[in-house]
Order: C-alpha cells, then sequence, then structure tokens
C-alpha cells in the first residue's frame, strides 16, 4: 500500500513539473501575440482617432464579475522529517508505602548443632535376675570304637519268602525252521524232516521247565520230544510243520 501511494505521488510530481518547464515558452508566444495584436491594434486606433471626435467623459463602473471556479487541491506533499525528542519531564513525587506484605513461609531449619560432651557415668544398676537355660548344644565327637565283642549265638531260620514270578519263553517257527517270533535268545533250527532243534539261554531257568508244543499245519502230529529241561529241547514231527513253543518253569 504504502508503495502504491509513493508511485503515485512521484507521477504527480513529474507532471507538475513537466507542466511548470513547459509554462515560460507558453508565455512567450502569448506576449508575442500580443505584442502584434497591440501593435494592430494600436494602428486601428490611431484610424478611428483620425475619423471620431474627442474621448467623451469615463461611465460609471460596471458590475463585478462572478468569482471563478475553484482551482483542484494540488497534490500532498511528503511528510516532513521527525522533530527531536522533547526534554525528559521532571521526575514526579514519591508515591505513599503500599501495605505490607503477607508473611513469608518459614525457613528451612537450621544444621543440627554439634553433640554435647557426655555426662558423667551413673551408679551401677542392682544385678538382674538369671536368664533362662540357653537351648542343648551340638553333639560331641563320636568316639573311638569299642573291641569287638564276641559272636552272638545263630538266631531262628526265617519264613519261607513267597513264591517268586513264573518264567517261560516261547515262540512261532515255520516249516522250515525260521524263527517269526519269541523270546530273546531263543533259537530255532531244522534238523531234518519235521525235526526241530530250540535252544534256550542258560540261566534263564532256576528250576526244571516243562516244553509244549502246537503244530499248526494239518494232518501232521508230535511223534517225540527230548530235552534237559533247562537249556534245549529236540521235537520230532510227523512231518515238517509250523508250529508254537512254549516252556514254562515248574513250580517245586
Amino acid at each position: 500500500m504504502r508503495r502504491t501511494t509513493l508511485l503515485r505521488v512521484l507521477t504527480i510530481v513529474f507532471m507538475l513539473c513537466a507542466v511548470i518547464a513547459a509554462a515560460p515558452a507558453h508565455a512567450q508566444d502569448n506576449n508575442r501575440g500580443q505584442r502584434e495584436n497591440n501593435r494592430g491594434g494600436d494602428d486601428d486606433d490611431r484610424d478611428r482617432d483620425r475619423r471620431r471626435g474627442p474621448t467623451g467623459p469615463t461611465g460609471p463602473t460596471g458590475p463585478r464579475g462572478a468569482t471563478g471556479a475553484t482551482g483542484a487541491t494540488g497534490a500532498t506533499g511528503s511528510p516532513g522529517a521527525t522533530g527531536a525528542p522533547g526534554a525528559t519531564g521532571a521526575t514526579g513525587a514519591t508515591g505513599a508505602s503500599g501495605a505490607t506484605g503477607a508473611t513469608g513461609p518459614t525457613g528451612a531449619s537450621g544444621a543440627t548443632g554439634a553433640t554435647g560432651a557426655t555426662g558423667a557415668a551413673g551408679a551401677t544398676g542392682a544385678t538382674g535376675a538369671t536368664g533362662a537355660t540357653g537351648a542343648q548344644g551340638d553333639p560331641g565327637a563320636t568316639g573311638a570304637t569299642g573291641p569287638q565283642g564276641a559272636t552272638g549265638a545263630r538266631g531262628a531260620t526265617g519264613a519261607t519268602g513267597a513264591q517268586g514270578a513264573t518264567v517261560s519263553v516261547g515262540a512261532v517257527a515255520n516249516q522250515a525252521g525260521t524263527l517269526l517270533f519269541g523270546t530273546t535268545g531263543v533259537t530255532v533250527t531244522r534238523t531234518g524232516t519235521g525235526s526241530y532243534h530250540i535252544t534256550i539261554p542258560a540261566g534263564t531257568f532256576s528250576q526244571a521247565a516243562m516244553p509244549v508244543f502246537t503244530a499248526v499245519t494239518n494232518g501232521v502230529t508230535t511223534a517225540g520230544l527230548s530235552t534237559d529241561f533247562f537249556t534245549f529241547v529236540d521235537v520230532i514231527f510227523s512231518n515238517d510243520a509250523a508250529f508254537t513253543f512254549l516252556m514254562t518253569q515248574i513250580r517245586p
């Protein structure tokens, strides 16, 4: 806004300067024309003076003409420089004292003073009652082992213990004597037509054990059997046969 106003003011100033510069030349032209007109007028006046008589008395002054219209207001000049600051006025009278403010918070406590000197020892008090008995102390160390005494009389024989679990082994074999299923350590071997040898790991039975065979091939029967009741069994069938074998320890 200020920049636009300044441009307008400068434009008006330039226009006024151009008018003022052109005014003298225009005035000289007007004066030259006026002189020529006056010169011509003087010649005409001299001709008229020759023809007319003497000048009559001056007539009354005519009425005053109307006042011309007021010219347009000129452009506003630029603001003048700011004047120097005025002198500082005298200091005013001191105001009345304000009311006393509220009491401020209590300050922090001061440091604790040094401990005073120890007072004189008081008289010895009376002996107190005897305290309760203390807890039992830990046992003492074990003493050295004494000499071995004489052997005592033999005690009575104890009752017979319960019967242990029954021990059994088993196997399933085909006609060729191949073990299909059986107790770990048991083996089956075909030794001839219808003849098979079965071994049992030593120590499996602590008492005599009874072997039982069942032929599962139709028409085959058991023809013979031999065993030591502990580690082997030989069985003879009427022909090659698949069979099952079970050997169980006999209770005495």
